[in-house]
């Protein structure tokens, strides 16, 4: 097994941030059905950033579909969170290896879980951004980035990285990158901790995004999927309704229409989806409940609600027999949810605190 690091193998390695106490300032609060067993990572104090780290490396093999990397054949051990990386591609075939150009820096903004709005925006995102920035430092660089969807497109043009010459990962394929730029924000320890310079990036779009007239308290519906759906969505937005939320589909928003609309929101409910990842826009002092189905607890959003410091609220329903896991549907108890919204609403009563935190210097 190799004992190569990115540390040990990089040419030079710049430090973005560095840890940093965070004031933490966030209520946790599940329903009764909550496991037990769950409840101390997600109510644990989000009170430290995550720091940070640019490579940059030369001559290395990158793999898209695991995220890893070689060197000399061997697989870098911090990339090794990935089951499915080899270990050795001494003897991969040649067919299956693209070399890019020796002249410019290759930024690494794809992964295998790329296609996905919360891994995009959370591990690529920063990675491009923060990465173009510290590769204009030392020469011209362009990005390897997955095939590109509707919303990633929006989040090139937004974060100014649109005019990049770019590379679109192809299937199947490994990269033999000359010069590559890698950052942790591609790292598995960056799924469950966010850094400062993450909190920058989504601060920026927060206060750059123009503003609109957004209801205040939102339910994200997801009707427009194939999975997750709450099967008694009906009487559930009736009970919404009395408390005035309106409910939003937000495949067909503009991103510049969803930074808005969640950094306005002061009140948002939705079952656990990658709508929630809109939550790095929110406001400091709004609430959020998610909704879970039994069998799968991701923490996910509720990390980013701490780091935004929102008030975070959480309940768990029975799913539906026609599949499980992540892809199961719900059926959420109205009378468990008419509880958790009194109470929601009761804080939110007695706060009325809301506020955009630090905006940060502008990126690009």
């Amino acid at each position: 097994m190799s004992d190569l690091s990115l540390a040990a193998i990089a040419e030079t390695v710049i430090e973005i941030d560095a840890r940093e106490r965070f004031p933490y300032s966030t209520q946790v609060r599940f329903s009764q059905r909550f496991p037990e067993a769950e409840r101390a990572f997600f109510s644990a104090p989000f009170d430290w950033t995550w720091p940070t780290r640019v490579y940059c490396l030369r001559d290395v093999v990158y793999d898209p579909a695991t995220g890893a990397i070689y060197k000399d054949g061997l697989l870098v051990a911090d990339c090794r969170n990935n089951p499915d990386a080899l270990q050795s591609i001494e003897h991969c075939s040649p067919d299956t290896l693209i070399t890019m150009p020796s002249d410019r820096w290759v930024v690494i903004g794809a992964h295998r879980h790329s296609g996905l709005y919360y891994h995009f925006v959370i591990s690529d995102l920063p990675a491009l951004v923060w990465g173009s920035i510290e590769a204009k430092r030392i020469g011209d660089f362009q990005l390897l980035l997955p095939a590109l969807r509707p919303f990633q497109r929006s989040y090139l043009d937004f974060y100014g990285l649109a005019p990049a010459p770019r590379v679109e990962a192809a299937e199947g394929k490994l990269y033999h990158l000359p010069q590559a730029v890698f950052s942790d924000f591609h790292l598995g320890s960056n799924l469950f901790q966010i850094s400062t310079a993450t909190r920058r990036l989504f601060a920026y779009g927060r206060h750059r995004a123009p503003d609109a007239a957004t209801p205040p308290r939102l339910y994200i519906s997801r009707r427009d999927t194939s999975h997750r759906h709450v099967r008694n969505e009906t009487l559930l937005y009736e009970l919404l309704q009395k408390y005035g939320y309106v409910a939003v589909e937000l495949a067909g928003l503009s991103l510049e229409t969803q930074i808005a609309m969640f950094r306005n929101a002061q009140s948002v409910v939705a079952p656990h989806g990658g709508g929630l990842t809109n939550l790095v826009y929110a406001t400091r002092g709004a609430q959020v409940l998610e909704l879970f189905t039994e069998g799968w607890l991701n923490p996910c959003y509720n990390v980013i609600a701490k780091s935004v410091q929102m008030d975070y609220w959480a309940d768990v329903s029975p799913a539906t027999p026609e599949a499980g896991g992540l892809q199961a549907h719900m059926i959420v108890d109205i009378d468990r949810c008419t509880e958790l919204l009194e109470e929601m609403h009761a804080r939110q009563r007695s706060q009325e605190r809301f506020e955009l935190i630090e905006s940060g210097p502008p990126l690009i």
